[in-house]
């Protein structure tokens, strides 16, 4: 019987060990994004910066905090959206690139939303809110960065952690919304 016991103590202890790297991983690695290449700058003449990131179908309102990649690594925030200041201002040619971490309060629901969605930018000018349509979704490896390319239309790219571990990146590609006249 003694030996059971320590058979059933052991697999407790690793259970706990590895619940413990799952929890530091995803809560509190300071470098869960790694670029080995930033994307290069857009210059852009447009001085104001986004605010607020809205997605009415996922019930999504958070914050949208200004980041950059610093020695390969993106600067991430816990209390909303990181969006990438060297990105195109959304709605302007070129690639808005915001991120967020996968946890229920901010982007966990992501993997939920469909193309067709509407995602909705405020920015800091107090322009009316940028909109835009979903119009890909698509789960990458976390060295993937063609997702932070340049582009010549306007597009957002929105992503999170995702997979085991948060060991993948989903990635939600949207164009301005076309109003009708």
């Amino acid at each position: 019987m003694p030996k059971l016991h320590r058979i059933f103590l052991v697999l407790s202890v690793l259970c706990f060990v590895v619940a413990g790297y799952l929890v530091w991983q995803r809560y509190f690695n300071p470098f869960p994004l790694d670029f080995s290449s930033a994307p290069p700058p857009t210059v852009s003449k447009i001085t104001f910066l986004p605010t607020r990131i809205q997605i009415p179908d996922l019930q999504i309102d958070l914050p949208v905090i200004p980041a950059q990649i610093v020695n390969g690594h993106w600067q991430t925030t816990s209390s909303g959206v990181s969006y990438l200041t060297t990105s195109a201002r959304p709605g302007q040619p070129g690639n808005s690139i915001f991120y967020g971490h996968n946890w229920p309060r901010l982007l966990g629901g992501l993997k939920k939303i469909k193309p067709g969605s509407v995602i909705i930018i405020n920015t800091s000018a107090d322009h009316f809110p940028v909109l835009f349509r979903v119009i890909d979704v698509k789960t990458v490896s976390p060295t993937d960065v063609s997702i932070l390319a340049s582009t010549t239309r306007s597009q957002l790219t929105l992503y999170t952690c995702t997979g085991f571990s948060d060991s993948l990146r989903l990635v939600v590609i949207a164009y301005p919304q076309v109003t009708e006249k």
